[in-house]
C-alpha cells in the first residue's frame, strides 16, 4: 500500500499532508521509515494505532483535515468507524478496498472506468465515483527491487506466466482456468508448467479432462504437457 501512496506524496505541492497510520506487527519498520520521508518533505505522520476511534476522530478533528482519505476500506484491520464519526467536511475512500463501503460518511470513492465501468458503478455504489482517467492506480518499485531481469523468453524461448498472490485467493475455477490454457499449449506443440509453495492447493487441482498430467516436486505442485 505505501508504495502505491508514495508517487503521489512526492509530488504533492502546496498540500499540508497528514498520514494517520494504524500500522501493526511487520508493518512498523515500514511505517518508521515513511514518518522519516515525510518529515524530510515537511509533512506529518500521526501513528493511531493505539488511540480508540473516538480518540482518532477527536485528533483528525484538532488537526483541522479538510479531506481526509481512506486507504483501507472493509479490509483488515480498518478504521472505518473513525470516518463513521465525519472528523473531516469531506472524505472519500481509494486504493485499499475497491468496492462500495455502504457508509453514508464516505462522500467519494477514488477509481477508474475498469474497476467502475460508468452506468453500472453509480447504481451499485452509495459513494459519488470520481473516475481517473486510464487508472486509479500508481506504483514506483522500491530502491531495493533492483533493475528489471531479462526476460525468460529472450534466454530460454518460452513464456513465463506469473501470479503473485495469496494462495487463498486461487479458486478452483482460476486454476481450473489454467490448466485449459496448458491444454491448448499442448495442442500447439508448446508445453505450460505450473508451480506453488506446497499447501492446500493440491485440493484446488482440477481433475482429469481440463487437467494437465499431475506431478509433485520438492518445490510445490507442477502441472506438465
Amino acid at each position: 500500500m505505501t508504495q502505491i501512496c508514495l508517487p503521489l506524496l512526492d509530488v504533492h505541492q502546496g498540500v499540508e499532508v497528514f498520514l494517520y497510520a494504524n500500522a501493526a506487527g511487520g508493518q512498523v519498520e515500514d511505517s518508521q521509515a515513511l514518518a522519516a520521508r515525510l518529515a524530510a518533505r515537511g509533512q506529518h505522520f500521526v501513528p493511531i494505532q493505539n488511540l480508540t476511534d473516538e480518540q482518532a476522530a477527536a485528533r483528525i478533528r484538532e488537526d483541522g483535515i479538510d479531506i481526509l482519505v481512506d486507504l483501507s476500506g472493509h479490509a483488515a484491520p480498518n478504521r472505518m468507524l473513525v470516518f463513521a464519526r465525519k472528523p473531516a467536511p469531506i472524505q472519500l475512500s481509494w486504493l485499499g478496498y475497491p468496492g462500495n463501503t455502504g457508509l453514508a460518511a464516505i462522500d467519494f470513492r477514488l477509481t477508474d472506468a475498469i474497476a467502475d465501468p460508468p452506468g453500472d458503478g453509480e447504481r451499485t455504489n452509495g459513494e459519488r465515483l470520481l473516475r481517473i482517467e486510464r487508472s486509479s492506480l500508481c506504483y514506483v518499485a522500491p530502491e531495493a527491487a533492483g533493475s528489471v531481469a531479462e526476460r525468460r523468453a529472450s534466454r530460454a524461448g518460452e513464456v513465463t506466466f506469473g501470479s503473485f498472490t495469496s494462495v487463498a485467493k486461487l479458486s478452483p475455477a482460476t486454476i481450473a482456468l489454467w490448466a485449459k490454457a496448458g491444454s491448448r499449449c499442448a495442442a500447439d506443440g508448446a508445453g505450460i508448467a505450473f508451480r506453488a509453495t506446497p499447501m492446500s492447493i493440491s485440493g484446488s487441482i482440477p481433475s482429469p479432462g481440463t487437467a494437465l498430467p499431475r506431478a509433485w516436486s520438492s518445490s510445490g505442485w507442477e502441472c506438465h504437457s
